[in-house]
Formats: C-alpha cells, sequence, structure tokens
C-alpha cells in the first residue's frame, strides 16, 4: 500500500531541496517548458524552477501557458471549449514552434539536437528585466530557461543553413 503513496506538492515535507523540476523534466534531452504568462510578462507560479538536482539549468525554455483556451476535447457538445493554465499548456506551444523549425529543412525532422539547438537560439532572452548575462554570471537564472519560445526567429535560423566548414556567423547551422 504504501508504494501508491505520493507526497502533495503542497506539504511540508514535499521539497527536500532547492530545486522544483520534476524528474521527468530532468532528462538530459527533454526540453522542459516553464509556463509563460503573457499578460504579467513572467514565469507563472505554477511553474518549476530548476536547477535540477545535478546543477543543470532547467527549465529549458519558455512559452504561453497561463490562461490558454483549448478544444475540450470528449465532453458536452455545448461545451467544446476549456480555459487551463500550466506547463501542460505551454508544451504544446514550444511543440508547434518545434514542428515550424521542421518544415523549414527536412533534416531537421532526425536531428532533434539540431532542432532543440535552434529552439533555444531563437528563444527571447529573459522574460523580464533583461537581465540574461548577469544572471547566468550570477548563476541564478533558474526559472525562464533561455527565455521565451519566438517561433520567428527559430524559423529565421532553420532557414539560415550553411555549407558544412562555412565561416561562423551570428545566425545559421550545419
Amino acid at each position: 500500500q504504501d508504494a501508491w503513496r505520493f507526497p502533495s506538492y503542497f506539504s511540508e515535507t514535499s521539497l527536500v531541496d532547492d530545486t522544483t523540476v520534476s524528474s521527468l523534466a530532468c532528462a538530459n534531452r527533454v526540453i522542459s517548458v516553464a509556463n509563460l504568462d503573457i499578460v504579467r510578462n513572467r514565469i507563472n507560479i505554477s511553474s518549476s524552477e530548476g536547477p535540477t538536482r545535478d546543477g543543470r539549468p532547467k527549465p529549458d525554455v519558455a512559452a504561453p501557458g497561463t490562461d490558454i483556451t483549448a478544444a475540450r476535447g470528449f465532453s458536452d457538445p455545448s461545451t467544446p471549449w476549456i480555459t487551463l493554465s500550466g506547463t501542460s499548456m505551454a508544451s504544446p506551444a514550444a511543440a508547434g514552434c518545434a514542428a515550424q523549425i521542421q518544415s523549414v529543412d527536412g533534416t531537421l525532422k532526425s536531428w532533434p539536437e539540431g532542432c532543440r539547438a535552434i529552439l533555444l537560439a531563437g528563444a527571447k532572452r529573459n522574460i523580464t528585466g533583461q537581465t540574461w548575462w548577469r544572471d547566468v554570471v550570477a548563476d541564478v537564472d533558474a526559472s525562464d530557461g533561455s527565455g521565451a519560445v519566438d517561433a520567428l526567429e527559430s524559423v529565421n535560423i532553420a532557414k539560415q543553413r550553411r555549407s558544412r566548414n562555412a565561416a561562423a556567423t551570428g545566425r545559421g547551422w550545419d
């Protein structure tokens, strides 16, 4: 019976250290997404913060996830829409951005590391404060990852494919 007991995230014993990112979001090749509240221009209080227990920064990016209206699914036809908040609403926005990146160049469909790199490179640094570099140096930037996903910037980077061994540029990949 103890195998079915899980700690409540609202109990005194649930936070055992200074990280709140769940184990599922801590995997090395997972893109973890923070819940961005666009109206307040900040990360929603419901989002977990890193770093991971082994010191890696998480979440990787932030995406709109507060007060998102979506199809309700299998429900009464008179209520086809539902408005929710959370990382479960933010993750589809980041996935859609990744799909747009992959639509630019077929190579990215079979190269998830490249797609991830472009997604992170295209993100807007810091949701608030424009303090990204200062936060990195001080090791305090643990709530928005690389910043808010920016589909247009990410697609523009994906369009700048360069040939192998080409000179380095500020934008582009090979």
